[in-house]
């Protein structure tokens, strides 16, 4: 049998199982108890009976007798359904009612009525007569008739047992229907119960459909306790999914940043490719041949350099790639330390700027000192490729890149340059991702925020103040290794 996919189903017949089950054990004890309890009520009859016809009965010479008439009126008609019997001592019939005419007594059954009762002893039973059940009652005495003369005697009182089974079915017809409309309305009143019990989970499916929607983040009604664990734990794994869902977005718009400059660089080396062709070109028009094998060796020494170039940047791309991918799959918080010099990074990352903003003219200053930090070389190329890029963009003339190291692992990088500067009011808003305060230089608005979020995996910090000679910016970075 397939069980239904439904758990109001499910607890539904459960609970009329329950019920059926409940209620046919119920009403087998009560039909049961009632039985014997009517079995009991006609027993009690039946030997007020007898004590009757005890008090009527006498014996003359050991002959017994009875009155003709007899005080209870259904010893006296016969077919009432009730009759009376005296037995002798081998159950041989001493006397019978008038009711009695038609009830026939086999030896047998005599014998039922008598065998192995004691003086005084009551038995109540079962018998039938032309398959017509009775139940009987018979009670043995020893009748003392002067000092020596005893005769045992068994009186015994017949009943059909019609009026009790008609007693007994009209009960058990009024039981059974009554616990019939009793299941009912209970397996109503439980389906209402159930219905009621289940408005939770109702109210649950409808929360995460708004979550689907988009129209709110988390499961926010009040739960009953058997149910708040899991949506607890539903909306702690909502949490985690929305944040892992805004690591992969951020982490793609990092790379998309990421990927500027060496993309910039290979665009400025390729113009200046462009350019060296205009001079040779030139080279050849205005002389004479001895200078063409001069300007096609010049040519080939600065193709030869743009190329070494070009190969740097696009492996760098690729460490960026793998770089910001393994944050995404491990995680932005995990960080793989090992000791490496700091200078060669400056110096790399000072000398592709050059040709980046070769058209700006920019001066660079480095104040660097040659030591080494813990920490991973990748962290470093991208703070330091963020902080320079952005005073390329925004300074004038100069950028001051210092490195420098306060205690025995915590760096220090100072990127200054003579721009026209953030209000003091703004630099805080600046290192929110997004946040941009100009429109003219481009960006996203998110390399500050890249290099907030990596200081902070550090336990470093970042702060904005005023730069050179009081103009421009000057941003100071303290990783902890």
């Amino acid at each position: 049998m397939q069980i239904p996919n439904s758990l109001r189903a499910r607890l539904l017949i459960s609970a009329s199982a329950v019920l059926f089950v409940f209620f046919g054990l119920m009403g087998i004890v009560l039909d049961q108890s009632f039985r014997r309890s009517v079995e009991q009520s006609v027993s009690e009859k039946l030997v007020i009976q007898i004590y009757g016809l005890l008090s009527v009965a006498e014996v003359e010479q050991q002959q017994l007798i009875m009155p003709e008439l007899l005080q209870e009126p259904g010893f006296n008609l016969p077919g009432s359904g009730l009759a009376a019997l005296v037995l002798g001592s081998n159950a041989e019939e001493l006397w019978r009612s008038p009711s009695g005419i038609d009830l026939r007594i086999v030896d047998d059954m005599g014998i039922k009525f008598q065998a192995n009762l004691s003086i005084g002893e009551q038995r109540f039973g079962v018998t039938q007569n032309d398959a017509v059940p009775y139940f009987f009652q018979s009670y043995q005495i020893l009748w003392q008739s002067g000092a020596e003369v005893q005769m045992p005697l068994t009186f015994v009182v017949v009943q059909s047992k019609e009026s009790f089974q008609a007693e007994v079915a009209s009960y058990r017809n009024t039981l059974w229907l009554l616990l019939l409309g009793v299941s009912i309305v209970l397996l109503l009143v439980q389906a209402t119960v159930i219905r009621w019990g289940l408005v939770p989970l109702r109210y649950l499916a409808r929360d995460l459909k708004q979550i689907e929607d988009g129209k709110q983040e988390m499961l926010q009604g009040a739960y009953p306790r058997e149910i708040d664990g899991v949506t607890r734990n539903l909306n702690i794994l909502l949490s985690r999914e929305r944040e892992q869902r805004e690591k992969y977005r951020l982490t793609m718009a990092d790379l998309a940043h990421s990927l500027k400059t060496p993309l910039a660089i290979i665009r400025g080396s390729i113009n200046e490719l462009e350019n060296q062709d205009v001079v040779e070109l030139q080279l050849r028009h205005n002389r004479h041949s001895e200078d063409d094998v001069i300007g096609t060796t010049a040519k080939s020494s600065a193709s030869a350099s743009i190329h070494n170039t070009v190969n740097d940047q696009v492996s760098r791309m690729s460490e960026i790639i793998d770089y910001q991918l393994q944050r995404a799959v491990a995680g932005s918080s995990q960080i793989i330390k090992r000791a490496f010099r700091v200078k060669p990074i400056v110096v790399n990352l000072v000398s592709a700027m050059e040709k980046v903003y070769a058209a700006n003219s920019i001066k660079f200053d480095r104040l660097v000192a040659d030591e080494d930090f813990l920490g991973d070389e990748r962290d470093l190329t991208e703070v330091l490729g963020n902080l320079v890029d952005n005073a390329c963009k925004y300074g004038a003339y100069r950028v001051s890149i210092k490195l420098y190291k306060i205690e025995a692992n915590q760096l220090v990088i100072e990127v200054n340059d003579d721009g026209p500067g953030i209000p003091e009011n703004q630099r805080q808003a600046v290192l929110n991702r997004g946040q941009r305060l100009d429109s003219v230089a481009p960006g996203q608005g998110i390399g500050l925020a890249i290099v907030v979020e990596i200081a902070a995996r550090y336990g470093g910090t970042v702060s904005l103040s005023a730069g050179l000679n009081g103009n421009g910016t000057l941003v100071t970075v303290m990783l902890q290794g």
